[in-house]
């Protein structure tokens, strides 16, 4: 990863709050001013200066991680499927997958394509998302989540780098997924949570591919078919995509 400049460590220190419960955090003014310059600048050294109302403050400490050495890791023990064989697990996750044209998740070749346009121009190779003391790509689905509201965070403050940081992970877990009925539960509440962003969001557009081309699995679910009621923007969204595709 990479490391701060040695100068910035000698910047002032930043109070500020974030979210509705205002926690607070601190970094160095430096670190700041070069990462998110659209929210922070020079004169906004006073205490509590610089606030975040997003509501991420349990996960802040990654935007944190981010900004100090260009990259974060999101620290989580094993899932249940470790009995899996890594090797094995694309193979898995690939069974009752849709081939749709145009469709991000299709194949595996097709999945590595985005991969490699994401990491375009990253300043450094990014750290995979895998559990700890394992190699195995993370499917914990709060982590999965996690990633997700990273990117809507980073998008909303026009942090770009961590924008397609963030979908890079997210892309690496959605890949190797392996859809039992917990992990269906929590693709559904991954679509709750894009539903109402912008359909031109890359995360919109991710989402829904994934949920098209996994549709066979999801279906099953009774919560996605409650959702998609609830939701009815984000099912033409879905139907759109498979019927676009076939």
């Amino acid at each position: 990863m990479l490391l701060p400049h040695p100068g910035d460590l000698d910047s002032p220190i930043v109070y500020f709050k974030v979210g509705p419960n205002e926690k607070e955090f601190s970094a160095h003014a430096s670190v700041l001013n070069k990462r998110i310059a659209r929210v922070c600048s020079p004169l906004d050294l006073s205490k509590y200066a610089i606030g975040f109302h997003d509501d991420i403050e349990d996960i802040f400490s990654y935007v944190l991680q981010y900004l100090y050495v260009g990259d974060y890791q999101i620290s989580v023990l094993e899932d249940d499927s470790a009995h899996i064989a890594c090797e094995d697990r694309t193979q898995v996750a690939f069974e009752k997958v849709l081939v749709l044209k145009n469709n991000y998740f299709r194949t595996r070749a097709s999945t590595q394509q985005l991969l490699d346009h994401l990491a375009e121009n990253f300043p450094q190779t990014p750290i995979q998302p895998i559990c700890r003391e394992t190699e195995n790509i993370c499917q914990n689905i709060d982590a999965l989540l996690t990633h997700a509201r990273l990117h809507i965070f980073a998008k909303k403050h026009g942090m770009d780098t961590l924008d397609r940081l963030t979908l890079w992970k997210l892309v690496h877990v959605l890949e190797h997924m392996i859809l039992d009925s917990c992990r269906i539960e929590g693709v559904v509440k991954l679509l709750f949570l894009i539903s109402g962003l912008d359909k031109a969001d890359d995360l919109y557009t991710l989402v829904v591919d994934y949920a098209a081309s996994r549709s066979r699995l999801l279906v099953r679910c009774p919560r996605f078919a409650a959702l998609m009621q609830k939701r009815p923007e984000l099912n033409y969204s879905i139907l759109s995509n498979l019927s676009g595709s076939l």
